[in-house]
C-alpha cells in the first residue's frame, strides 16, 4: 500500500547540515594545520639560515683580523728590511771616506805630497806636487791598485820652479768604486781626523 504525502510535512535537514559543518571545520582544520607547519618549517629555514650568515659574519671578521695581521707584519717586514738596507750604506759610507784617504796616504810615494783633494760626483781629484812625471806614474799606478779606487787618469801636469826647485805640478781624477757621502776637501794643515769628521758630518 502507497502512501502519499498530502498534507506537505516539511523535511528534516538537521543531518545534511551537520554533516556540512563537519566538513568544512574539517576543512579549515587541515587548512589551518597546513599553514601552521609550513609557518614552522619556514621559521625552521629562517632561523637555520640566519645562524648561516651569522657564522659566515663571524668567519669574515676573524679572516678580516687574521688579513689585518697579515698586512701589519708584511708593513713591519719591508720597515726592517728599509732600516736595515739603509743601515748598511750607512756604514758602508762612513768607512768609505777613511778608507779612500787610508788608501791615498798608502799610494803616495816619498818624492810626491797632495796640497788637496775634493770628492766631486763619484771622483776623487787630486792636487799635488812631484818630483818628476815617473813619481806622478808610480802614484796612478799604485791607486788603481787599491780597493776603493777604479780608473786613474792625470788631468794635467805642469812644470813650476819652487824655492829654486824644478817639480811637477799635477791633478789627478780618480774614479772611486764607493763613493763618499759628500765633497771633502783636505787642505795643508788638516789632520785625517778633522776630515773624517767633514765626511760624517
Amino acid at each position: 500500500m502507497i502512501r502519499i504525502n498530502l498534507l506537505g510535512e516539511k523535511v528534516d535537514y538537521s543531518a545534511a547540515i551537520a554533516g556540512h559543518l563537519l566538513a568544512l571545520f574539517l576543512a579549515v582544520g587541515v587548512a589551518f594545520g597546513g599553514a601552521t607547519y609550513l609557518h614552522l618549517d619556514v621559521s625552521g629555514q629562517l632561523e637555520k639560515a640566519q645562524a648561516e650568515q651569522d657564522d659566515l659574519e663571524r668567519q669574515l671578521v676573524s679572516l678580516r683580523k687574521k688579513t689585518s695581521k697579515v698586512e701589519e707584519l708584511e708593513k713591519n717586514r719591508a720597515l726592517l728590511k728599509e732600516k736595515l738596507s739603509t743601515i748598511a750604506t750607512l756604514k758602508a759610507k762612513k768607512r768609505g771616506p777613511v778608507r779612500v784617504l787610508d788608501d791615498l796616504n798608502l799610494s803616495l810615494p816619498e818624492r810626491a805630497w797632495v796640497e788637496s783633494i775634493q770628492e766631486r760626483d763619484g771622483f776623487l781629484e787630486v792636487n799635488g806636487m812631484a818630483l818628476d812625471n815617473q813619481t806622478i806614474a808610480e802614484l796612478m799606478g799604485a791607486l788603481s791598485a787599491k780597493e776603493y779606487f777604479g780608473q786613474v787618469n792625470l788631468i794635467h801636469s805642469r812644470h813650476v820652479v819652487t824655492d829654486d826647485a824644478a817639480l811637477k805640478e799635477f791633478r789627478l781624477r780618480a774614479e772611486i768604486t764607493l763613493p763618499l757621502k759628500k765633497a771633502v776637501i783636505v787642505k795643508p794643515g788638516e789632520s785625517a781626523d778633522e776630515d773624517k769628521k767633514k765626511a760624517e758630518a
